[in-house]
């Protein structure tokens, strides 16, 4: 089950940061359906949720994301507990930072999540996206401590006498 509940959040984001912000929101909508609103249908309870406790758009929709099949895998007894586990386990999780010249946005960080799960073989790892102004095109890695700057920037540095060569040719 626990296995289940963090594809799902998976499927929905891919860094520490974002994982753990689904769990909060989860949480909190949790607590407010088994302990007020446990006699209204999930769909009500997310309705009377929205309303009553004032809640961000994108946390609105961070709940609308998620089936109805994955609240079936939380009662009241054991919320906390699956909560616990998925949270002990994102927090443990390896992290590969990746930083770009610009901001990225989520349908460009989705993608990127996806890439790297298929490059990693479906193991979950979290990302971490940086924006990084000196990069020149491409972008860095940081994963197990290593560093990796795959920018046209340090392409260019790497090799400055080498470009300084080619340019001398055409002048």
């Amino acid at each position: 089950m626990e296995n289940n509940i963090l594809d799902y959040l998976f499927k929905n984001c891919f860094s520490k940061a974002d994982l753990l912000h689904h769990l909060s929101t989860l949480e909190s909508f949790f607590e407010f359906y088994f302990f007020q609103n446990q006699t209204l249908s999930l769909v009500t309870s997310q309705k009377e949720y929205f309303l009553k406790e004032n809640i961000q758009e994108s946390d609105k929709e961070i709940l609308l994301s998620y089936p109805v099949s994955f609240y079936s895998f939380f009662s009241l007894e054991n919320f906390y507990d699956l909560l616990k586990k998925a949270r002990e386990f994102i927090e443990k999780m390896e992290n590969l930072t990746i930083s770009l010249p610009f901001e990225a946005a989520s349908r460009e960080k989705e993608k990127i999540g996806k890439k790297v799960y298929d490059l990693f073989s479906g193991r979950r790892i979290a990302l971490d996206f940086k924006h990084d102004p000196l990069l020149l095109a491409g972008c860095a890695l940081i994963f197990r401590g290593i560093y990796k700057d795959y920018s046209l920037k340090n392409i260019l540095e790497n090799n400055e006498q080498e470009v300084r060569n080619i340019i001398a040719s055409y002048a």
